[in-house]
Protein backbone atom coordinates (compact mmCIF):
# COMPACT_ATOMS: atom_id res chain seq x y z
CA UNK A 1 0.00 0.00 0.00
CA UNK A 2 1.34 3.47 -0.96
CA UNK A 3 2.58 5.56 2.05
CA UNK A 4 0.72 9.11 1.61
CA UNK A 5 3.30 12.03 0.69
CA UNK A 6 2.06 14.74 3.84
CA UNK A 7 3.18 18.62 3.92
CA UNK A 8 2.57 20.27 7.17
CA UNK A 9 2.30 23.82 6.41
CA UNK A 10 1.92 26.94 8.70
CA UNK A 11 2.44 30.56 10.09
CA UNK A 12 3.71 31.43 13.05
CA UNK A 13 4.52 35.14 14.32
CA UNK A 14 5.72 33.81 17.83
CA UNK A 15 7.11 30.89 17.28
CA UNK A 16 4.34 28.71 18.91
CA UNK A 17 2.96 27.51 16.42
CA UNK A 18 5.48 27.13 14.27
CA UNK A 19 6.74 24.60 17.34
CA UNK A 20 3.53 22.63 17.33
CA UNK A 21 4.20 22.40 12.97
CA UNK A 22 7.58 21.20 13.90
CA UNK A 23 6.67 18.51 16.10
CA UNK A 24 3.87 17.44 14.18
CA UNK A 25 6.26 16.88 11.49
CA UNK A 26 8.89 15.37 13.61
CA UNK A 27 6.33 12.92 14.31
CA UNK A 28 4.71 12.03 11.16
CA UNK A 29 8.38 12.41 8.97
CA UNK A 30 6.79 14.56 6.53
CA UNK A 31 7.74 17.69 4.50
CA UNK A 32 6.91 20.91 6.35
CA UNK A 33 6.95 24.81 4.84
CA UNK A 34 6.51 28.03 7.09
CA UNK A 35 4.06 30.50 5.31
CA UNK A 36 5.89 34.03 5.73
CA UNK A 37 4.11 37.40 6.06
CA UNK A 38 5.63 39.98 3.84
CA UNK A 39 4.08 42.15 6.19
CA UNK A 40 5.61 43.05 9.56
CA UNK A 41 3.95 41.76 12.52
CA UNK A 42 6.48 42.17 15.10
CA UNK A 43 5.92 44.16 19.08
CA UNK A 44 2.55 45.15 20.40
CA UNK A 45 1.71 47.51 17.13
CA UNK A 46 2.15 44.19 14.48
CA UNK A 47 -0.10 42.02 17.06
CA UNK A 48 -2.92 44.77 17.27
CA UNK A 49 -2.89 45.59 13.19
CA UNK A 50 -2.79 41.57 13.12
CA UNK A 51 -5.34 41.14 14.94
CA UNK A 52 -7.34 43.77 13.64
CA UNK A 53 -6.45 42.12 10.17
CA UNK A 54 -7.55 38.96 10.90
CA UNK A 55 -11.16 39.99 12.44
CA UNK A 56 -11.86 41.82 9.32
CA UNK A 57 -10.89 38.79 7.31
CA UNK A 58 -7.92 40.38 5.34
CA UNK A 59 -5.36 38.60 3.61
CA UNK A 60 -1.98 39.17 3.12
CA UNK A 61 1.19 39.38 0.82
CA UNK A 62 2.81 36.13 1.37
CA UNK A 63 5.67 33.45 0.06
CA UNK A 64 6.16 29.86 0.06
CA UNK A 65 8.19 27.39 -1.57
CA UNK A 66 6.36 24.17 -2.26
CA UNK A 67 3.48 22.85 -4.38
CA UNK A 68 0.58 20.84 -2.91
CA UNK A 69 -0.43 18.90 -5.75
CA UNK A 70 2.74 16.79 -4.91
CA UNK A 71 1.15 15.83 -1.53
CA UNK A 72 -1.61 13.35 -0.70
CA UNK A 73 -2.37 15.32 2.82
CA UNK A 74 -1.79 18.51 3.81
CA UNK A 75 -1.95 19.79 7.30
CA UNK A 76 -2.50 23.16 7.79
CA UNK A 77 -2.02 25.16 10.68
CA UNK A 78 -2.42 28.86 12.46
CA UNK A 79 -2.59 30.72 15.37
CA UNK A 80 -5.70 31.90 16.59
CA UNK A 81 -5.90 35.89 16.31
CA UNK A 82 -9.51 37.24 17.40
CA UNK A 83 -10.99 34.01 17.40
CA UNK A 84 -10.13 33.61 13.24
CA UNK A 85 -7.28 32.30 11.54
CA UNK A 86 -4.27 34.45 10.33
CA UNK A 87 -4.10 36.58 7.02
CA UNK A 88 -1.33 34.62 5.96
CA UNK A 89 -3.46 31.27 6.18
CA UNK A 90 -6.62 32.77 4.72
CA UNK A 91 -4.09 34.07 1.55
CA UNK A 92 -2.57 30.45 1.72
CA UNK A 93 -5.65 28.88 1.35
CA UNK A 94 -7.45 31.23 -1.33
CA UNK A 95 -4.26 30.96 -3.67
CA UNK A 96 -4.23 27.10 -3.49
CA UNK A 97 -7.93 26.72 -3.04
CA UNK A 98 -8.29 24.86 -6.37
CA UNK A 99 -5.00 22.64 -5.28
CA UNK A 100 -6.63 21.99 -1.64
CA UNK A 101 -10.34 20.90 -3.22
CA UNK A 102 -8.88 17.83 -4.30
CA UNK A 103 -6.64 16.77 -1.32
CA UNK A 104 -6.83 14.96 2.10
CA UNK A 105 -6.60 17.99 4.83
CA UNK A 106 -6.30 18.27 8.40
CA UNK A 107 -5.82 21.79 10.51
CA UNK A 108 -3.95 22.95 13.61
CA UNK A 109 -3.83 25.84 15.78
CA UNK A 110 -2.33 27.13 18.73
CA UNK A 111 -4.27 29.43 20.87
CA UNK A 112 -4.50 31.61 24.19
CA UNK A 113 -7.92 31.85 25.39
CA UNK A 114 -9.72 28.71 22.51
CA UNK A 115 -9.66 28.07 18.80
CA UNK A 116 -12.80 30.39 18.27
CA UNK A 117 -14.74 29.42 14.98
CA UNK A 118 -10.99 28.91 13.72
CA UNK A 119 -11.86 24.95 12.32
CA UNK A 120 -15.52 25.92 11.13
CA UNK A 121 -13.67 28.79 8.99
CA UNK A 122 -10.84 26.40 7.21
CA UNK A 123 -13.64 24.40 6.50
CA UNK A 124 -15.20 26.64 4.40
CA UNK A 125 -12.59 28.07 2.58
CA UNK A 126 -10.15 25.01 1.97
CA UNK A 127 -12.79 21.76 2.23
CA UNK A 128 -13.54 19.27 5.29
CA UNK A 129 -10.74 17.88 7.23
CA UNK A 130 -9.75 14.33 8.27
CA UNK A 131 -8.60 15.89 11.51
CA UNK A 132 -8.29 18.87 13.73
CA UNK A 133 -6.23 19.47 16.64
CA UNK A 134 -6.17 22.54 19.12
CA UNK A 135 -3.32 23.52 21.63
CA UNK A 136 -2.90 25.96 23.99
CA UNK A 137 0.22 27.86 23.44
CA UNK A 138 1.91 26.47 26.11
CA UNK A 139 1.38 22.98 25.19
CA UNK A 140 3.28 22.82 21.79
CA UNK A 141 5.85 20.73 23.42
CA UNK A 142 2.96 17.81 24.70
CA UNK A 143 4.02 14.94 22.77
CA UNK A 144 1.38 12.73 24.18
CA UNK A 145 -1.25 15.22 22.39
CA UNK A 146 0.51 15.39 19.38
CA UNK A 147 1.21 11.64 19.01
CA UNK A 148 -2.50 11.08 19.52
CA UNK A 149 -3.42 13.74 17.11
CA UNK A 150 -1.16 12.31 14.09
CA UNK A 151 -2.13 8.53 15.15
CA UNK A 152 -5.61 9.60 14.24
CA UNK A 153 -4.35 11.07 11.02
CA UNK A 154 -2.44 7.47 9.64
CA UNK A 155 -5.83 5.79 10.11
Amino acid sequence: MKKDKILVVFYSRTGNTGKLGNNIAKELGCDIEEILDKKTRKGVFGYIIGGKDAFQNNITEISYMKDVSKYDLIIIGTPVWAGKITPAVRAYIGENKSKLRKKKLAFFCTFGGNEGKVFEEMNQLAGRPIGVFGLKYNEVDNMNKIKDFCRKLRK
